[in-house]
């Protein structure tokens, strides 16, 4: 039994060290147990020579989630399950985050994403859907309802990066005075650094998942800078592109956002027919993260009101 007890201790300490130096297979198998725990199923696809991939959750309309940069779609963890109760939910790796493939020879505009994200819901099949979209992720979720407005339901935009429009931003200023750009966290100060700037309130990560998540970081941080570089070198402000734009959109920011400034919630709010505003007070850059109920809440009851006002009155009955 000695000997049984030993070899048990030994084999769950080499697997401790093994998923340590190789923290990529330790964050998944976090990932994956989390996901399990929720209810939250992983998929994966080729296209375009490329691994994709996405968790789903829910049944009912379509809803595409697309993360942040250096996010994933562990992004919308906290509030994928409730809006599963509603909508079938889909939370994708964009390519070059994630599970998704990193290939540093592809182009990481808004413009090419938003071709990729294209090709990512057709070979889903999916004909119309709400879609939404965090700080990188909204500009390429505006981008893509701008260019197909006829499979969009809804627009989602949490703090979308690319406002022009709007006062420039902490970080905006701090990258320009230093090139610092805090979203590549290669040190345990750095990774606390980057959840000072993106929550108004950080999170506690525990040491474990957080020397994962660094070392993680250490291994593709050329990969980030370059695909940063790639980002900024064609930008085009996301009010032109959604100027007079008709579907309904929703846009949800935090009153403390330091990534994007609140500012340009009323910007885009300004140009747009058909639109709600939330702005949350004691909120940072990511508002699914830190109030998840109350943003999932929000956008249920703006896509059921929008189907509403679509929905034509039945007929009065004859007297």
């Amino acid at each position: 039994m000695k000997k049984i007890l030993l070899a048990m201790v030994a084999a769950l300490a080499i697997g401790l060290i093994y998923l340590y130096n190789n923290p990529a297979n330790l964050v998944l198998g976090l990932n994956l147990l989390a996901d399990m725990h929720k209810g939250i199923t992983r998929h994966s696809l080729q296209l375009d020579g490329e691994d994709w991939v996405y968790n789903t959750k829910g049944t009912g309309e379509p809803l595409v989630l697309v993360h942040g940069f250096g996010g994933s779609k562990e992004s919308w963890d906290a509030v994928l399950p409730l809006l599963a109760e509603h909508y079938q939910v889909i939370a994708v790796d964009l390519p070059g985050f994630g599970e998704s493939s990193k290939n540093p020879d592809k182009n990481f505009t808004i413009a090419s994403q938003t071709v990729l994200l294209n090709h990512f819901v057709r070979q889903l099949g999916l004909k119309q859907f709400y879609l939404a979209g965090n700080s990188m992720g909204g500009a390429i979720a505006g981008e893509y309802a701008a260019k197909y407005p006829h499979k969009v339901k809804g627009l989602w935009l949490i703090s979308p990066a690319g406002v022009q429009a709007a006062e420039p931003s902490e970080f905006e200023t701090h990258f320009d005075d230093t090139g610092d750009n805090i979203m590549v966290a290669a040190t345990n100060d750095q990774f606390d650094g980057m959840l000072a700037w993106l929550f108004y309130t950080p999170p506690k990560v525990p040491w474990l998942v957080k020397s994962a998540l660094v070392m993680q970081g250490v291994k593709n941080a050329d990969f980030l800078d370059y695909a940063y570089e790639d980002l900024l070198s064609d930008w085009a402000p996301l009010e032109d592109a959604l100027e007079n734009f008709e579907v309904p959109v929703l846009i949800t920011w935090g009153a403390n956002d330091r990534i994007t400034h609140v500012s340009g919630a009323q910007a885009l709010a300004d140009i747009l027919p058909d639109v709600e505003l939330q702005v949350l007070p004691r909120c940072g850059h990511v508002a699914m993260l830190e109030y998840p109920e109350i943003t999932a809440q929000k956008f249920i009851a703006f896509a059921k009101a929008a189907a509403e006002r679509e929905t034509p009155p039945e007929p009065a009955a004859p007297l």
